[in-house]
């Protein structure tokens, strides 16, 4: 199995040219192969990890707008945001996975 991180990042670039959620946790699946409870959580835990300093980096740059004549800042603050939207895309697809897992183990616990 890939390290969360590698995953994470690895879904992020498919996400861009994921059509849907279920086609992102397709692809998520193959590169993480079959993933345990302990594997699942890691990798939440490097999403939100990648989440909040993309969130972080998004402030930073809202601030250093000011006096920016060149559009640098704000450009920058753009493409954060679309790496953050990505970012939750590929939540989306997590969860998703997640709901996978449930309706395959639940019929056989019942």
């Amino acid at each position: 199995m890939e390290t969360a991180a590698n995953i994470i990042t690895t879904a992020t670039k498919h996400a861009i040219k994921a059509e849907t959620t279920e086609a992102l946790a397709d692809k998520i699946a193959e590169t993480a192969g079959a993933i345990d409870r302990d594997g699942y959580l890691s990798i939440v835990s490097s999403w939100k990890q990648g989440y909040a300093s993309t969130v972080a980096a998004i402030r930073k740059a809202k601030v250093e707008r000011k006096g920016d004549v060149l559009g640098y800042a704000q450009s920058r603050r753009e493409g954060l945001r679309v790496e953050a939207r990505n970012l939750m895309a590929v939540r989306m697809a997590l969860k998703e996975l997640a709901r996978r897992h449930r309706a395959t183990t639940a019929p056989a616990a019942a």
